[in-house]
């Protein structure tokens, strides 16, 4: 039996590499699927984000409910992609192009105030929950390795957080994320970014060290627009709150970063 869902949105590059070469199921989860693509991991859900590696399906589904196997093959047929039993219908306007966000932001008072707000809230949700949902004795080897590199950012201590913590994409890998982001964000270059991509592949899984190198190059899904936005241009926080959401510990992992990646004056950092 065929099982028809449409998509939302997926890229331009990722649709002509399916068509051309098609994929492989890599990873099957509740609520999203992992389709491995050349060198590259796709994700395909509908609780995500836009982005180029991105496929956002229109309604969510359970992918436990279906017969699906590691093995099976992705293909794009007559605008349909086909993965085992189910079929992903494709229409002109889902189809979109990503390209790096270049954009650079000042940082002010008012923006300063609102990160302040942030990380009030964060303090309150990793104490109130995270905390006492994981083991604590390894949560605590995480957090002292993530103060150890909020501390001094140096990349020893980045090294550290490679593949660290709990969640699907690792908790010190969220922060490093959002602390390349933030990077981005007010223009300042990581003098040792390139051999921290360098390392990612070795150091966490295929996932995480893709979302490292996406940030890297500036090719954001869209959550990660809206909130940069949102919090420079609007000086609101809406969708750093959003962020804030995304899974157990990957969106408080993911905006830790990005605040401190925002502070400016970071002598380790050279303005681009």
């Amino acid at each position: 039996m065929r099982y028809k869902f449409e998509i939302e949105s997926m890229s331009f590059s990722v649709y002509m590499l399916i068509k051309k070469f098609g994929g492989m199921l890599f990873g099957i989860h509740k609520h999203s699927l992992h389709i491995k693509l050349s060198e590259k991991l796709i994700t395909i859900g509908h609780d995500i984000s836009e982005g180029i590696h991105h496929i956002k399906l229109k309604e969510p589904l359970d992918f436990k409910d279906y017969d699906l196997r590691t093995d099976m093959h992705a293909y794009i047929y007559d605008n349909i992609l086909n993965i085992g039993p189910l079929a992903f219908v494709l229409s002109e306007a889902s189809i979109k192009t990503f390209i790096p966000y270049e954009h650079n932001y000042q940082l002010d008072n008012e923006i300063e105030d609102l990160s302040h707000h942030l990380n009030q809230m964060i303090e309150k949700k990793i104490s109130d929950h995270i905390i006492h949902k994981y083991n604590q004795v390894v949560m605590q080897l995480v957090f002292d390795h993530v103060n150890q590199f909020i501390e001094d950012q140096s990349l020893e201590h980045a090294i550290k957080l490679l593949g660290l913590g709990p969640g699907l994409t690792p908790y010190g890998d969220d922060i490093l994320v959002g602390y390349i982001l933030g990077k981005n964000s007010i223009g300042h270059h990581i003098n040792w970014i390139n051999d921290l991509i360098d390392l990612a592949d070795q150091k966490t899984n295929h996932l995480s060290a893709q979302n490292i190198k996406d940030t890297y190059e500036k090719m954001y899904p869209m959550i990660y627009i809206k909130m940069i936005e949102d919090l420079f241009i609007h000086k609101k926080i809406e969708h750093a709150e959003k962020l804030m959401e995304i899974g157990d510990t990957s969106g408080i992992g993911m905006l830790i970063g990005f605040l401190h990646g925002i502070k400016e004056g970071e002598h380790k950092n050279e303005r681009l």
